[in-house]
């Protein structure tokens, strides 16, 4: 049995074997760094994996690293055989680490165990012959562990040794033992996804195949359960949640064009497709009802994860980044999401969007080289690596600087009257709109004082944008024909992307239509419109140091 992973480990690609990307550990609103290594690997395509405080991360230079996660100093590295083909990218695969060892493939053809803690081989298998195959990449998918089994794919064409091509492996993971072989008539860059006994993998031919995983043996396939070819290679993995399969289209060098994100169920029928400009290379990823990934034109999407029923789905939002590409899959924390890019930054955008398609970002933060591997968070750290060799640890901020708490100076004449059936208006100005100082939510609450007859109106009869994307914000509240006369509270309460909190409350009268109103009479800007004006100042001083936006 394999030992229990803790719940902020990041034990393998995307957290486990669905490739949900889950994970209970924080992630930083107000980004500091905690430390930065130069490991002179010549660079890093790999993603992170983090168990039992140790980060492991292979290299171009053919090393697998481990270091302590809260230092970032080297415990143990282990270099691979060299390769001699001229497209390898040294170990630019994910480890996956399980039972006390570390497995991953290089571009030697070869797959490897390692012991844990000192770094020292336990196995290794060579998948295929290395001058047999002098322009392609080695064993280059991200290794999956499930029970005592794990699964990895590779990138050959000619094998003198298991005399198939394009091979899906599953190990023994305490031996090494090949408990089974595939040939998927196409190189396998994506990671195996697994869930039960139904194993999900796209190959760079463009198909995906769904296995029982658990019928295979040595001497026979494991039963294909369904196939799907597409027009595009697929390179992201698929992702699985809910009894559906998830996946993007695209290659490395494929250029603008008709590309879809797909959802299928189980058995293999399409649930919904949406289109894109531009590759998918990076896995999509779950959140509440949506689904999120981004693209090589630099461009993040969020839509509804379910689809409208009609084959298509819609999007919640969409926001261009930068022109650099995306390669790197999304990650979410807290209701935040965090995408990397080939711009040299990491980026983290507000996840609920502003409610108009677009969403707005939070903070970004620049690093030394290119990202292509997708970050990770565990231990309420952000740990990510560039193409220079170097590997960040990013924390939360404990003391920011810049202040998240709006000072607030209501203006208004109170009680205010209003007749029934007309409107209320509030409207909020942001100054000067600093970033954490955008509200990520408003709800309004209308309610009777004491003594007066009807319930509370949450939230309803609300028109308006209900985010601040330009520093200014407007909603309408309609007051019904048929409510009760008396004094009520109008009660604004704002969340900012910060997760501080702000409300104000104007008591104002209600007045039969028929009468007129009662009180003192303020002259309104328009004959069915009663304005408040709640200005709320948020001083925002950007940090001196620290990310940008």
């Amino acid at each position: 049995m394999m030992p229990f992973t803790l719940a902020d480990d990041w034990p393998m690609f995307l957290q486990n074997p669905d490739h949900t990307g889950t994970t209970t550990s924080t992630a930083p609103v107000h980004p500091k760094l905690l430390w930065q290594k130069d490991l002179n690997s010549e660079g890093f395509y790999a993603s992170p994996s983090v168990h039992n405080g140790k980060m492991f991360i292979g290299g171009v230079d053919r090393k697998m690293y481990a270091l302590d996660e809260k230092t970032g100093d080297t415990i143990w590295t282990f270099s691979t055989s060299p390769s001699s083909s001229p497209e390898g990218k040294g170990i630019d695969n994910t480890a996956a680490v399980a039972g006390g060892k570390v497995y991953f493939g290089s571009d030697d053809f070869k797959f490897y165990s390692l012991d844990e803690g000192t770094g020292k081989l336990a196995w290794s298998y060579e998948v295929a012959n290395m001058d047999l195959n002098p322009s392609t990449q080695g064993v280059q998918a991200s290794a999956v562990t499930v029970g005592n089994v794990v699964y990895t794919g590779a990138d050959a064409t000619e094998s003198d040794k298991l005399n198939i091509v394009d091979n899906l492996l599953a190990f023994d993971a305490l031996t090494g033992t090949v408990k089974w072989t595939f040939d998927t008539n196409g190189r396998v860059y994506s990671s195996p996804a697994v869930d039960g006994n139904r194993l999900f993998v796209g190959t760079f031919s463009g198909d995906l195949y769904v296995l029982d995983a658990s019928t295979g043996t040595p001497h026979r396939d494991p039963t294909v359960l369904w196939t799907k070819h597409f027009d595009h290679p697929i390179v992201g993995s698929p992702m699985l949640i809910d009894q559906k399969v998830y996946l993007g289209l695209g290659g490395y060098s494929d250029t603008a064009g008709n590309y879809y994100l797909f959802s299928y169920t189980y058995d293999g029928t399409e649930v919904w497709r949406y289109k894109v400009d531009f590759p998918i290379l990076s896995t999509p990823i779950p959140y509440g009802g949506n689904i999120f990934f981004a693209d090589t034109g630099g461009n993040v999407y969020a839509v509804d994860k379910e689809g409208k029923g009609d084959g298509t789905t819609k999007l919640i939002w969409s926001r261009h980044l930068s022109d650099s590409k995306i390669w790197a899959t999304t990650l979410i924390s807290d209701g935040r999401l965090y995408i990397p890019s080939t711009d040299h930054r990491i980026y983290c955008l507000d996840i609920d969007g502003n409610g108009d398609g677009t969403t707005f970002e939070i903070w970004n933060m620049s690093l030394d080289g290119e990202i292509w591997s997708s970050p990770v968070i565990a231990d309420d750290k952000l740990l990510v690596a560039t193409t220079n060799g170097m590997v960040y640890c990013i924390i939360e901020d404990p003391s920011p600087s810049q202040p998240d708490e709006p000072e607030v100076d209501a203006a208004g004449v109170e009680p205010l009257d209003v007749k029934a059936g007309k409107d209320v208006t509030v409207t909020m100005t942001f100054l000067p709109g600093g970033n954490l100082s955008k509200v990520k939510e408003v709800t309004v609450d209308l309610s009777p004082l004491g003594g007066h007859s009807g319930a509370a109106l949450n939230d309803q009869g609300v028109d308006g944008d209900r985010t601040v994307g330009d520093g200014k914000f407007s909603l309408l509240y309609r007051i019904p024909k048929t409510m009760t006369e008396g004094y009520y509270d109008l009660v604004v309460v704002g969340v900012l992307v910060s997760g501080k909190k702000f409300n104000e409350t104007v008591r104002f009268h209600v007045a039969p239509p028929e009468t007129g109103g009662g009180g003192a009479f303020i002259p309104w800007p328009g004959p069915s419109m009663v304005a408040l004006v709640i200005v709320i100042v948020a001083f925002s001083l950007r940090r001196k140091m620290g990310p940008t936006s």
